[in-house]
């Protein structure tokens, strides 16, 4: 015994997955927000010959897939992070790294 707590499996917080997609989705609906809105509509369809409608559904997939990639960087993240932690922990003949028979 020596005194010391046992050491814990590594988290890894999900907050630091979650800001950059969160930041940027902010930063897409900022520049397609008049779009979405349809702001400007007449001006829009005169300049381009097109309509707003498709704004909303592009930014939502731009942002579902955002979230999507860093749901996937997470997973992987702690899927590295538990196959180290398990790889490390001692076997059971093992006490403090040394092999006990």
């Amino acid at each position: 015994m020596t005194g010391r707590l046992p050491e814990r499996t590594p988290r890894v917080p999900p907050i630091n997955y979650a800001r950059i997609p969160v930041m940027a989705s902010g930063l897409l609906l900022l520049m397609f927000l008049p779009g979405i809105i349809e702001q400007g509509k007449g001006t829009y369809h005169n300049a381009t010959g097109q309509t707003q409608a498709p704004f909303l559904g592009r930014w939502i997939l731009i942002t579902a897939a955002l979230f999507g990639v860093s749901a996937l960087a997470y997973a992987v993240k702690l899927l590295l992070v538990r196959r180290t932690s398990i790889r490390d922990e001692p076997s059971s003949g093992e006490v403090d790294g040394v092999e006990h028979l």
